[in-house]
């Protein structure tokens, strides 16, 4: 076997999936790995990409014919049970700008807006830049993220859109999305809990946009 599939089911059927190579899950002591979403377009449940979503897993696969048989327990990965629940996390987002994003009007230009998901579902949203391809936000959101640890956390998940306000076309486009995971984002978290230092801006960095999550998709913005 060669190929190993994860499958999102509704009921009996699999409306999304994630393929990967079983070579890649032969670690006795592995890591929780978000594994990004695949629509199944036989199905046609989840329409695009980039509405499939992600998954977290660890696991490993062992041919015991060949290694024999291996003791998980022995190895840390496994001496702890998944946590019950998740801890909640304030996280605070500095949104500066974005660049070269996909144009989406007839002029050549977007109405862009940055919307961030959240485990709440609430509704964030920077203001809409009219005729930008280059929009400047600097704005400060903050949400609520669940996680078990700040190594297993899930990444913060950026869509770009184009606003639309026409009469025969009043729904906004998906422009792409920057997945940014904590360990690649600039932060204050080398200062704890010292709240006179974590309200510190960080330095800025640059983050790729792409259509979907998958980081081999070339960057858009």
């Amino acid at each position: 076997m060669e190929n190993i599939f994860v499958y999102l089911m509704d009921g009996n059927y699999p409306i999304c999936f994630w393929k990967g190579k079983v070579s890649d899950f032969t670690d006795p002591d592995p890591k929780y790995r978000w594994l990004i979403l695949k629509n199944d377009k036989a199905v046609g449940k989840v329409n695009e990409d980039h509405e499939a979503g992600m998954i977290q897993m660890k696991f490993s696969i062992n041919a015991k014919h060949l290694n024999g048989p291996v003791e998980f327990k022995n190895y840390e990965a496994w001496k702890k049970p998944p946590p019950r629940r998740l801890g909640s996390k304030k996280i605070r987002c500095f949104i500066f700008q974005c660049r070269d994003i996909p144009s989406a009007d007839e002029d050549g230009s977007s109405d862009s807006y940055i919307s961030i998901w959240n485990p709440e579902g609430t509704k964030l949203n920077t203001r809409k830049i009219e005729d930008s391809l280059n929009p400047i936000y600097f704005e400060t959101i903050e949400m609520l993220y669940d996680m078990a640890d700040l190594e297993s956390a899930p990444p913060i998940i950026f869509n770009v859109w184009d606003s639309d306000t026409d009469l025969l076309d009043s729904t906004d486009d998906f422009l792409g999305r920057a997945v940014i995971y904590l360990k690649d984002a600039s932060t204050n978290l080398e200062f704890g809990d010292d709240e006179s230092k974590c309200n510190t801006v960080p330095k800025p960095i640059w983050h790729d946009i792409r259509i979907g999550f998958d980081d081999k998709e070339p960057a858009c913005g």
